[in-house]
């Protein structure tokens, strides 16, 4: 298999993402994350890695478009190390940001749900704490086009009504949401606005 790997690479040279994607670590991504927070007034963001990093890029890229399972596994540790870090854990039940039918349908998987799983099973092995995922709290209603080309007001008017909460959530759990990449903080934002989050303890 390696030897196939290594014709394969020189007849169709793998791009600088790919190669980076291949050299990703826990250790390597690890000395990159620098939680960083917004404050909206319906809920908390925090931000975990620098997307601007190569290597960021390369995992979440991995993870989003080429459904590695290895990227996935490492972002839920990461994910996983930085919950263990707070208080009342036991009272976490993350939210994987939905993505609408179709776009589920064409992509075949949700990779955010699959980073939650493995942070559920990383927090569970390593840490000995157990979260629950909550999958059918939030649906997402719109299908929405990419984010990628809208500035931060287009992607705002993008998402806007693009969720909705299946039931009133509980007071007595922490919800933690989440999503892979946070840049005008327009998909967060409209979750937020679904419900009233800002009455959730939240971390």
């Amino acid at each position: 298999m390696q030897l196939f790997s290594v014709l394969l690479d020189s007849v169709f040279p793998p791009k600088d993402r790919a190669l980076r994607a291949r050299s990703l670590s826990y250790e390597a991504l690890h000395t990159l994350v620098t939680p960083k927070e917004y404050v909206d007034e319906h809920l908390t963001c925090t931000s975990l890695l620098p997307y601007k990093d190569p290597l960021v890029q390369a995992a979440i890229t991995e993870a989003k478009y080429n459904d590695s399972h290895h990227a996935q596994r490492i972002l839920g540790s990461i994910l996983a190390t930085y919950l263990s870090q707070q208080p009342d854990t036991t009272k976490i039940v993350l939210i994987p940001v939905p993505l609408s039918a179709v776009r589920l349908h064409a992509r075949g998987y949700n990779q955010v749900d699959r980073i939650c799983v493995h942070a559920q099973q990383v927090l569970k092995k390593e840490f000995g704490v157990c979260v629950a995922i909550e999958r059918n709290l939030l649906c997402r209603i719109k299908d929405t086009p990419p984010q990628t080309s809208l500035g931060a007001a287009g992607r705002r008017s993008n998402m806007e009504g693009a969720f909705l909460a299946s039931r009133s959530p509980s007071t007595h759990t922490i919800y933690v949401l989440v999503d892979d990449v946070r840049t005008s903080g327009a998909t967060l934002y409209d979750i937020g606005d679904v419900a009233e989050w800002s009455k959730v303890p939240h971390c």
